[in-house]
């Protein structure tokens, strides 16, 4: 009689080790198999043949990336990621930034407009939104 009530429960155990090894497996597989990511120039292809997006906003300034929207006819806005704000609210670091990361692709590349940061107000940092304001400035003028 003890044999027959350990069978069920040994079948319901080996069933669950069974389901969780497969699981496993799976996971492991799709691991492996995991393709890259696309480069920005393949990006920039399909966003230009395949849609009909023509802006977009980067929330860095990735020349990379910029790089792959040369010649593409597709409006960019390139954001100064919040990290930077601090250091930008000076004239001389944001002619720097400019010169740095907007200059080299102005011209093949259609940047429209230059934002500051990200969802600042909504972080609550009360110190990074007071340094909001002067770097928005220094990039306007």
């Amino acid at each position: 009689m003890a044999k027959l009530c350990t069978l069920p429960i040994f079948l319901l155990i080996s069933s669950y080790l069974i389901h969780r090894l497969k699981a496993d497996c799976s996971i492991s597989k799709l691991r492996n198999r995991r393709r890259q990511p696309p480069t920005p120039q393949q990006v920039t292809a399909f966003i230009k043949d395949r849609t009909t997006i023509d802006k977009i906003e980067l929330f860095d300034a990735n020349p990379d990336i910029l790089r792959a929207f040369v010649g593409s006819g597709v409006s960019v806005i390139v954001t100064v990621a919040n990290a930077g704000i601090w250091s930008l609210a000076k004239l001389l670091a944001t002619q720097t930034w400019v010169a740095t990361n907007i200059f080299p692709f102005y011209r093949q590349t259609k940047i429209t407009r230059v934002a500051v940061g990200n969802e600042i107000l909504a972080t609550g940092n009360e110190i990074l939104a007071a340094y909001l304001l002067p770097t928005h400035f220094r990039y306007s003028v």
